[in-house]
């Protein structure tokens, strides 16, 4: 569990996964925590078989999923 105060803000994320940094800055960004890790998840979930994303490095794969749930919130 990570804690980080911003703003007199906390955020907390409490998943462990390859791309918590994504949801830690979607979050620090204002967008709700349970909608971020949904919508981060059901991407992740929807490329595990697109080998186009699967031949990513993982800052690639984290830039990726970062524009394309920062879009789906927007």
């Amino acid at each position: 569990k990570i804690s980080i105060s911003e703003n007199e803000k906390t955020v907390r994320v409490a998943v462990e996964t390859p791309y918590k940094d994504v949801i830690m800055s979607l979050i620090s960004m204002g967008y709700d925590k349970s909608v971020v890790e949904q919508k981060v998840f059901q991407l992740i979930d929807s490329l595990k078989s697109d080998n186009s994303f699967i031949d990513k490095n993982q800052k690639e794969k984290e830039d990726f999923i970062f524009r394309q749930v920062i879009v789906e919130l927007a």
